[in-house]
């Protein structure tokens, strides 16, 4: 990312410099084309570092996760156009466990995994659903891991987003202290509670 933020630099710095060569060119011989060279490279100096830390905000590096089949990727982007992308996880797991909720061919469902890092500092959504597609494929209860696929496939996009954070910090992050199906079914037992299922 810091090759990026000296790249943005660039076209900046060359702009600065046509626009004050296209002054001195353009000023009167003598004093005066010393006045007006010096004050216009002062100017043009404060104004492009000011557009090169105003730009830096639309640099930003993040984790992405797709929803429908949690392939995770780094993504760099200027004004929101990604220049580049770095595999994390592929999905695949997850992909090969429900195949039959995931279309074969989709356009990837970007979810921003928590953090967005910019060219001027971090700033975070504290929602993450990556843990979701680790967690169901690894679980023994195939059967609950299924309904709860199918479930989340037919809620609207924010509240399946949410049902995924859930299981991620409940189940995923949680599952250290007491394994993975014992965080799942914790989480399960005290959902179904909360609800008032049976």
């Amino acid at each position: 990312m810091t090759t990026a933020r000296w790249l943005l630099l660039l076209p900046l710095a060359l702009a600065t410099l046509l626009a004050l060569a296209w002054i001195v060119r353009w000023s009167p011989r003598g004093w005066k084309r010393i006045v007006a060279g010096s004050t216009a490279a002062l100017v043009l100096a404060v104004l492009c570092q000011q557009a090169w830390q105003a730009s830096l905000w639309h640099l930003t590096r993040g984790a992405y996760t797709c929803i429908a089949c949690g392939r995770t990727e780094w993504h760099m982007a200027i004004f929101g156009v990604r220049i580049s992308s770095e595999l994390h996880e592929s999905g695949k797991d997850y992909a090969r466990s429900f195949a039959p909720h995931i279309a074969a061919s989709h356009p990837h469902d970007w979810h921003l995994e928590s953090c967005l890092y910019s060219g001027r500092g971090v700033s975070c959504t504290m929602q993450v659903i990556g843990g979701w597609f680790r967690a169901l494929p690894q679980l023994g209860d195939r059967q609950a891991a299924e309904r709860l696929v199918a479930e989340a496939e037919n809620l609207p996009r924010d509240e399946r987003c949410r049902l995924m954070d859930e299981v991620t910090k409940r189940v995923w992050y949680s599952r250290d202290g007491e394994g993975l199906d014992r965080a799942f079914e914790a989480w399960h037992d005290a959902r179904r509670a909360s609800s008032g299922s049976k």
